[in-house]
C-alpha cells in the first residue's frame, strides 16, 4: 500500500492596512494618513495633494518638534493641475533617516517651500 500526500504551497496573499479612501472626501479635505508595514517593519502611509512647487512631507510630535522631513519635495504636473502622491514614512530606524519612532501624538503637514508654509495638517496616534 502507497500513501502519497501532496502539499500545495500557496502564496500568501499580501494584507493590506490600507483605507478605502472615498475620492469625495479625499477631494474635500486631501491628505489622509493610515498604518502599515513593509518588508522591514512599520510604516505610516500618507496620501497628499500637490498644489504648489516645491511640497514636502514634515511629521512633528506632541511637543512640536519636527522628527521628520520628506527628503525630496514634489510639484503639481507642468500645466498646473494638482497631483496626489502615497509617501511611507518608516517608523523603524534606518541609517538615511534616522531613529525608531516612538509611540505617541503626530502631526502630519503637507508644506511648501518652507516648513512654515502649510497647506494641509492631520493628527495621528502611532
Amino acid at each position: 500500500m502507497v500513501i502519497i500526500v501532496t502539499v500545495l504551497l500557496m502564496p500568501k496573499e499580501k494584507v493590506s492596512n490600507e483605507p478605502i479612501i472615498i475620492e469625495d472626501t479625499f477631494n474635500e479635505y486631501p491628505l489622509t494618513a493610515w498604518h502599515d508595514t513593509d518588508k522591514k517593519g512599520d510604516v505610516v502611509k500618507i496620501k497628499y495633494r500637490v498644489y504648489h512647487s516645491d511640497t514636502f512631507i514634515e511629521v512633528v510630535n506632541d511637543e512640536g518638534k519636527v522628527v521628520h522631513t520628506q527628503p525630496f519635495q514634489r510639484s503639481p504636473w507642468d500645466d498646473g493641475r494638482a497631483r496626489d502622491f502615497t509617501y511611507s514614512w518608516t517608523l523603524y530606524y534606518t541609517q538615511d533617516y534616522g531613529d525608531e519612532i516612538p509611540p505617541g501624538e503626530y502631526e502630519i503637514r503637507v508644506c511648501h517651500k518652507y516648513s512654515r508654509n502649510v497647506d494641509l495638517s492631520t493628527r495621528i496616534t502611532i
